[in-house]
């Protein structure tokens, strides 16, 4: 199973998550960091994906990898998919 076999199985699965953290600032709910981790890990878990974040020349870079190696004919590879989204120079983490 591909990498976007794999994330079209986790899609199809229509997760819903619900505001669980206070902001007393704005006076509103989101949905806490954890709380995601804890519902996604054994998703992912289960279809051998791992999830990884980081920063790399002024951007923060995200990648999902499928630990299932693939064999084409005498080549072996893993699948990952990568995006990247650029950090802004402020003091604002808001803005951010």
């Amino acid at each position: 199973m591909s990498i976007y076999t794999k994330l079209l199985e986790i899609q199809k699965k229509h997760l819903a998550f619900e505001k669980d953290t206070s902001n007393p600032f704005f006076k509103s709910k989101y949905v806490s960091l954890d709380s995601i981790v804890e519902k996604l890990t054994p998703i992912l878990d289960e279809f051998g994906l791992v999830v990884i974040h980081y920063t790399e020349n002024n951007e923060v870079v995200t990648m999902v990898t499928d630990t299932d190696i693939r064999e084409d004919e005498d080549l072996r590879f893993i699948d990952s998919i990568k995006s990247r989204f650029p950090l802004i120079d402020s003091n604002d983490p808001q803005k951010l």
